[in-house]
């Protein structure tokens, strides 16, 4: 089923503006249908300012529609119904996250600053934390089904944020191994990344007590995380894909 859903950004606007049953589409067969959607939204009233979607195959195809004589990825296409404005293209951060998991649990490890972030280090945390004689465990939400993924574990996007979370850095600085320096480091800033891109209010960040959930400003860390950390990890695994092991 390919749904257009509408959503508000500042209020609790909610619907399912058109539905298509289908086996499979392709991206081309997005792109009429997706621009007769913002054409009736704008005579209707309403502001396009984004299409959100996963990061299936067919959905990446209609980006590149709109950039056809250039490979790099394109974000944003002038709204021809109102030229003042763009509209914003956007992979939804769950997907990203399940991806960056799955991929990392597929390939095993990636390379970079002459080592390695390796998946075994997961397990090597997950094996210690359960392990406690003393009933104590480090990580209480890190079990068996984040360690051996099945096809419908590698689509919930809570047991990607929990293996990929501030608890498990902590775990593996516990753990207090040099080889795993780098491992901490890729999941801190994943972690940092997602909770960046998951502020839903002013308050979160001060009733989590995490700075990186709170509204963005020109001068937090947020921008930094976003800008300057985020892709050199997307180079990290790019190169690692280009590498043979």
């Amino acid at each position: 089923m390919l749904v257009f859903m509408v959503k508000g950004l500042f209020n609790s606007l909610h619907f399912p503006y058109a539905q298509f049953p289908c086996t499979a589409l392709a991206g081309d067969q997005f792109f009429d249908p997706f621009w007769e959607a913002v054409a009736r939204l704008e005579f209707c009233g309403f502001k396009v300012l984004a299409l959100t979607c996963d990061g299936l195959g067919a959905n990446r195809r209609l980006f590149h529609l709109h950039n056809p004589s250039n490979r790099s990825f394109l974000n944003k296409v002038e709204n021809p119904y109102a030229p003042e404005r763009s509209i914003y293209f956007f992979i939804n951060p769950p997907h990203l996250l399940k991806t960056v998991r799955n991929g990392w649990a597929n390939k095993r490890r990636l390379w970079c600053n002459s080592k390695e972030s390796l998946w075994q280090h997961l397990v090597e945390l997950y094996e210690c934390n359960r392990c406690g004689t003393d009933g104590l465990v480090l990580i209480p939400k890190l079990k068996y089904e984040h360690i051996v993924l099945t096809s419908f574990s590698k689509m919930r996007v809570d047991l990607a944020a929990q293996a990929l979370s501030s608890s498990v850095v902590k775990g593996l600085e516990m753990l207090k191994k040099d080889e795993m320096s780098e491992t901490i480091k890729f999941v801190d800033i994943i972690d940092k990344w997602f909770d960046c891109l998951n502020v839903s209010c002013f308050s979160k960040g001060k009733l989590t007590q995490n700075p990186f959930k709170s509204p963005y400003r020109s001068d937090n860390d947020q921008i930094k995380v976003v800008e300057g950390d985020i892709p050199p990890i997307f180079g990290w695994m790019a190169n690692e894909c280009n590498r043979k092991i």
